[in-house]
């Protein structure tokens, strides 16, 4: 036994002090010749015993050299310059993302010079709950700018009177391209945040689908109101010297347009939501205005070319046509409809 650990001990005391010179490769190994040390495949190694390192250090720094001048002339170019700023500005905002809140104060900082108050209190809640939602609630690839600012319109949209499409609008102009839809939906995962654990994660889920469905009545509601507004407004612009070649007495056109609006109202409480949350208002407006007159007994009078007028819309008679179009796929023809 002892001659056994001694002859371990010499081949130990040359492999230390061997200085792995003649070296041999074999296979996804390195082998040194002199001592049978087996070498993994390190750069150092490669360096100092292999003829062909120089060359492989000659082509790493020529290919470093390439990049750096490639990266160089696109920076001169503004489209890409834009691009690199705006990756540059992600990359710090994901450096950010554990406990740093500098890029954030920052952003809260542009939003004060647009007249938006947020007072120091104020500041420590958007604070925790941003970390808090970093820690417990967020997924890969999410778009925590998007989260950032839901979470500070949550903040102080009862203590502001700023509407949220003024909000909005002040987000573009400092750079984040959002809107209400987006927001709204960023919204609704803020409101996980009242929930410390995880393990109430079917609870938060419930209250999540009944806030999205209490939201999506509110904004039902308002969408319609607003096209209320809207068709009373353009119906009254019609002036009555455009019809009065069929209409005895400016009194019994007024009568007939009171009765579209009732008319139109009904027939709105059919319409989907799903239907009128991404079209553009004024237009659709247009086209439903066309659409109940051909439901009343006045399609004679409320004609395409007379709500088409300067005097009327800002639309031509195409968009209005496109619009009765679009209104005829979920409600179907106006002759047909039951009210």
């Amino acid at each position: 036994m002892q001659k056994k650990d001694s002859k371990l001990n010499l081949v130990k005391k040359d492999r230390t002090s061997c200085s792995h010179k003649n070296l041999l490769r074999n296979r996804e190994h390195i082998v040194c010749k002199d001592c049978g040390l087996i070498l993994s495949e390190d750069i150092t190694i490669l360096k100092d015993n292999f003829p062909y390192s120089s060359e492989l250090e000659k082509q790493q720094r020529i290919y470093e050299y390439r990049i750096k001048k490639l990266d160089k002339a696109a920076l001169q170019d503004p489209i890409i310059k834009l691009k690199y700023d705006k990756i540059k500005k992600l990359g710090k905002w994901y450096k950010d993302s554990k406990t740093n809140f500098a890029r954030q104060k920052s952003e809260i900082d542009l939003l004060k010079n647009h007249n938006i108050h947020i007072g120091s209190v104020q500041f420590e809640s958007i604070k925790k709950k941003y970390l808090t939602y970093l820690k417990n609630f967020k997924k890969p690839f999410q778009n925590m700018i998007l989260i950032f600012f839901a979470i500070i319109w949550d903040e102080i949209k009862d203590l502001t009177n700023i509407r949220i499409e003024r909000y909005i609008e002040i987000c573009n102009e400092i750079g984040h391209k959002i809107n209400k839809k987006m927001l709204n939906n960023a919204l609704i995962k803020v409101s996980t945040i009242k929930v410390k654990k995880k393990k109430d994660k079917d609870n938060v889920l419930k209250s999540i689908k009944k806030e999205k469905k209490q939201l999506k009545l509110e904004l039902e509601k308002k969408l319609k109101e607003q096209i209320k507004f809207l068709f009373n407004r353009e119906i009254n612009r019609i002036p009555y010297h455009l019809v009065n070649y069929y209409i005895e007495s400016e009194e019994k056109f007024e009568n007939m347009k009171i009765q579209m609006q009732l008319l139109a109202f009904k027939v709105l409480k059919l319409i989907p939501y799903k239907f009128i949350n991404s079209v553009n208002i004024k237009a659709f407006t247009a086209g439903f205005i066309y659409y109940i007159a051909q439901i009343s007994s006045f399609k004679k009078i409320f004609t395409q070319k007379i709500i088409a007028d300067e005097e009327v819309s800002d639309f031509s008679a195409t968009t209005i046509r496109k619009q009765f179009n679009y209104i005829k796929q979920f409600l179907g023809e106006p002759t047909v409809i039951l009210l």
